[in-house]
Protein backbone atom coordinates (compact mmCIF):
# COMPACT_ATOMS: atom_id res chain seq x y z
CA UNK A 1 0.00 0.00 0.00
CA UNK A 2 2.87 2.39 0.78
CA UNK A 3 4.44 1.76 -2.64
CA UNK A 4 1.09 2.55 -4.26
CA UNK A 5 0.75 5.92 -2.51
CA UNK A 6 4.38 6.71 -3.11
CA UNK A 7 4.12 5.97 -6.83
CA UNK A 8 0.92 7.95 -7.19
CA UNK A 9 2.55 11.01 -5.66
CA UNK A 10 5.69 10.55 -7.75
CA UNK A 11 3.82 10.11 -10.98
CA UNK A 12 1.63 13.12 -10.40
CA UNK A 13 4.54 15.29 -9.30
CA UNK A 14 6.71 14.08 -12.12
CA UNK A 15 4.16 14.56 -14.81
CA UNK A 16 3.41 18.06 -13.62
CA UNK A 17 7.10 18.96 -13.61
CA UNK A 18 7.71 17.36 -17.00
CA UNK A 19 4.80 19.10 -18.63
CA UNK A 20 5.41 22.53 -17.19
CA UNK A 21 9.03 22.48 -18.32
CA UNK A 22 8.36 20.85 -21.68
CA UNK A 23 7.93 24.04 -23.68
CA UNK A 24 5.55 24.80 -26.52
CA UNK A 25 7.32 22.68 -29.16
CA UNK A 26 7.27 19.56 -26.99
CA UNK A 27 3.63 20.17 -26.14
CA UNK A 28 2.77 20.28 -29.84
CA UNK A 29 4.68 17.04 -30.47
CA UNK A 30 3.11 15.22 -27.55
CA UNK A 31 4.93 12.55 -25.61
CA UNK A 32 8.48 13.30 -26.68
CA UNK A 33 11.35 10.98 -25.69
CA UNK A 34 12.56 13.71 -23.33
CA UNK A 35 9.21 13.84 -21.53
CA UNK A 36 9.00 10.05 -21.32
CA UNK A 37 12.55 9.80 -19.93
CA UNK A 38 11.89 12.59 -17.41
CA UNK A 39 8.71 10.84 -16.36
CA UNK A 40 10.45 7.50 -15.78
CA UNK A 41 13.48 9.09 -14.06
CA UNK A 42 11.33 11.13 -11.68
CA UNK A 43 8.92 8.30 -11.03
CA UNK A 44 11.73 5.86 -10.32
CA UNK A 45 13.84 8.26 -8.23
CA UNK A 46 16.48 5.61 -7.51
CA UNK A 47 14.02 3.10 -6.07
CA UNK A 48 15.24 0.14 -8.08
CA UNK A 49 14.44 -1.96 -11.10
CA UNK A 50 10.95 -3.09 -10.05
CA UNK A 51 9.78 0.49 -9.60
CA UNK A 52 11.39 1.40 -12.93
CA UNK A 53 9.39 -1.38 -14.60
CA UNK A 54 6.18 -0.11 -12.99
CA UNK A 55 6.88 3.47 -14.06
CA UNK A 56 7.68 2.38 -17.62
CA UNK A 57 4.45 0.40 -17.76
CA UNK A 58 2.58 3.37 -16.36
CA UNK A 59 3.74 5.89 -18.97
CA UNK A 60 3.21 3.36 -21.77
CA UNK A 61 -0.40 2.78 -20.78
CA UNK A 62 -0.99 6.50 -20.20
CA UNK A 63 0.13 7.14 -23.78
CA UNK A 64 -2.30 4.50 -25.03
CA UNK A 65 -5.21 5.94 -23.06
CA UNK A 66 -4.64 9.71 -23.19
CA UNK A 67 -3.47 12.12 -25.81
CA UNK A 68 -0.75 14.39 -24.51
CA UNK A 69 -3.17 17.32 -24.18
CA UNK A 70 -5.70 15.13 -22.35
CA UNK A 71 -3.03 14.04 -19.89
CA UNK A 72 -1.99 17.66 -19.39
CA UNK A 73 -5.63 18.44 -18.53
CA UNK A 74 -5.74 15.52 -16.07
CA UNK A 75 -2.60 16.92 -14.41
CA UNK A 76 -4.13 20.39 -14.15
CA UNK A 77 -7.22 18.90 -12.51
CA UNK A 78 -5.12 16.89 -10.05
CA UNK A 79 -3.05 19.99 -9.26
CA UNK A 80 -6.31 21.81 -8.56
CA UNK A 81 -7.18 19.20 -5.93
CA UNK A 82 -9.34 16.78 -7.88
CA UNK A 83 -8.88 13.04 -7.51
CA UNK A 84 -7.16 11.22 -10.35
CA UNK A 85 -9.68 9.77 -12.81
CA UNK A 86 -10.62 6.12 -12.42
CA UNK A 87 -8.83 5.24 -15.65
CA UNK A 88 -5.53 6.58 -14.32
CA UNK A 89 -5.97 4.67 -11.07
CA UNK A 90 -6.76 1.47 -13.01
CA UNK A 91 -3.61 1.95 -15.11
CA UNK A 92 -1.55 2.34 -11.97
CA UNK A 93 -3.06 -0.73 -10.33
CA UNK A 94 -2.60 -2.91 -13.40
CA UNK A 95 1.07 -1.90 -13.70
CA UNK A 96 1.70 -2.67 -10.06
CA UNK A 97 0.17 -6.13 -10.44
CA UNK A 98 1.91 -6.86 -13.74
CA UNK A 99 4.52 -4.26 -14.76
CA UNK A 100 5.34 -6.23 -17.92
CA UNK A 101 1.83 -5.85 -19.32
Amino acid sequence: MMLKRSLTASVISLSLISFTTAGAKAQEQGYTPEIINNFIDSCTAGRGRIVEMICTCYISKIQQEYTFSEFQQVNREIAAGRRPPATLIQIQQSCQVNPNS
